[in-house]
Formats: C-alpha cells, sequence, structure tokens
C-alpha cells in the first residue's frame, strides 16, 4: 500500500511483515524535489531481503505537483499509481531480474497517456527474457482532445507470444517479436448519436524458431451515424508466410 513501514493495517486483518528466523529485510525511503517543490518531486525506496539477497527499488516520479506532506512517522501514499512508476527487482536467489515502469500522464480535457514498460531476464535460464512497451492485455495508449484515441503494444522475448493476433488462437514461438497499433478518429457526438467514426488496427508478428514465421492482420472500419441512419464498411487483409504464403 505504499507503506512499508507498516507491520499490518489498521483493523488488524491483514498482516503485511512476519518474522522469520534467519531472514531480514531491511528499508531506506527518500522524498525529493526541485527546489520550488513543484517542478518535479520524486518518492522513492531500496529494500533488501536477506538471505538471498534480493534488491527492490521503487521510484514515483511526478511532474508540476506539490511535494507531498513530510508528516513524521505518516507517509504520504496518495497517487502512487500516477507520474512515472518503476520497480526494480534484482532476485539473486532466483536467478532473474526484472523492471517494470509505467507512465501515466494526463493533461485535463487535453491529453492523457500509459505506457506500460517490462523488462525481464533469467540468468539461470537464459533463454527465458523479454522487453515489452505495452502488451495485448495493456497496451500502450492515448487520448487527444477526446477525439483521437490510439494505442499499441511491442513485444520481443525468447520465450513463446500467444495468442497472437490477439484474440486468436495462433502461437508465435520464441524467440519473437510482435507488434501492433489500434487508433479511431471520432468527429461529432456519439452520445447524441451524430457523428462519423473511422478505425484501424494491425498486428505484425515474426518468430524466428524452430523456423521463420510471420502471422499478421489489418482491420478498417468507418462508419457515418446520423440519429436513426447508419452507413459503415470494413475490411480485413490477413497475412501468413513463408510455407506456404498466404
Amino acid at each position: 500500500k505504499g507503506q512499508p513501514y507498516l507491520i499490518e493495517s489498521a483493523n488488524g486483518s491483514t498482516q503485511y511483515w512476519a518474522p522469520k528466523i534467519d531472514n531480514w529485510a531491511f528499508g531506506l525511503g527518500v522524498v525529493l524535489g526541485t527546489e520550488d517543490g513543484f517542478l518535479l518531486t520524486m518518492r522513492g525506496m531500496l529494500l533488501l531481503e536477506l538471505p538471498g539477497p534480493r534488491i527492490i527499488i521503487t521510484v514515483n516520479l511526478k511532474f508540476i505537483v506539490p511535494l507531498p506532506d513530510l508528516v513524521p512517522g505518516v507517509m504520504d501514499s496518495s497517487d502512487l499509481d500516477v507520474g512515472i512508476i518503476g520497480i526494480l527487482d534484482i532476485d539473486i536467489g532466483a536467478g532473474q531480474i526484472t523492471l517494470g515502469v509505467m507512465i501515466d500522464f494526463e493533461i485535463a480535457s487535453l491529453i492523457s497517456i500509459q505506457i506500460p514498460i517490462s523488462v525481464f531476464f533469467s540468468w539461470n535460464d537464459p533463454s527465458t527474457w523479454h522487453f515489452w512497451i505495452g502488451t495485448f492485455q495493456t497496451p500502450a495508449s492515448a487520448n487527444i482532445l477526446g477525439i483521437v484515441r490510439g494505442g499499441g503494444y511491442f513485444m520481443i522475448g525468447g520465450q513463446a507470444i500467444q495468442p497472437f493476433p490477439p484474440g486468436g488462437t495462433g502461437v508465435l514461438p520464441g524467440v519473437a517479436v510482435a507488434m501492433g497499433i489500434f487508433a479511431a478518429v471520432v468527429w461529432g457526438s456519439e452520445s447524441a448519436g451524430i457523428y462519423l467514426k473511422v478505425a484501424a488496427s494491425a498486428n505484425f508478428g515474426v518468430s524466428f524458431s524452430p523456423q521463420l514465421f510471420i502471422l499478421g492482420d489489418v482491420h478498417l472500419e468507418g462508419a457515418l451515424h446520423l440519429l436513426v441512419v447508419d452507413i459503415s464498411a470494413t475490411g480485413d487483409f490477413q497475412l501468413k508466410a513463408p510455407n506456404p504464403v498466404y
């Protein structure tokens, strides 16, 4: 809950930390800000768990917001899910490293952007790794003036990517690369029933093992809605290659 110094929840129903023989955890937190206490603020923490060892570093960056309140004995944990959120997990015992970043930026009534980033590598199993900017389930997304909505993803890794294309049953065996983009533009008012909408999406994937395999699709659609009258068109393009090419 962004307050790792708490042993248990306020009502005592949930225990956050429990003692265990020969196990230790150390934490160091920091709150930083630019001199004006407004342009850039940061809340971060370093955790060290032994044995393992395991090192966890968390950071929350915000722009153009006041510095969180500094009250003795109390940590301001509000709005930890907005701004730039980063978590670095180095687990020596498990032989793996994980980096997760979420960029969540919004200017009210103008633009909002969400970009999730994930990096994983296991040195015990070097074939288990990935670098993702967005995923099928949580794509990078943007909303501009409430008119243009879009997003996408880029995924590369040593494991299989599935399902691919999204919503299907196909599989891209690792090492594989998958990327996609989608966008929709709306002119008019959907709530009033008078609008023009154009949408497009595309997915493209390549697998390099055990042999080269390419899979992709493109979807286009448009609609003109005038109260009780609707005129629309759709189109789809699918690709499979290289043996056979379809």
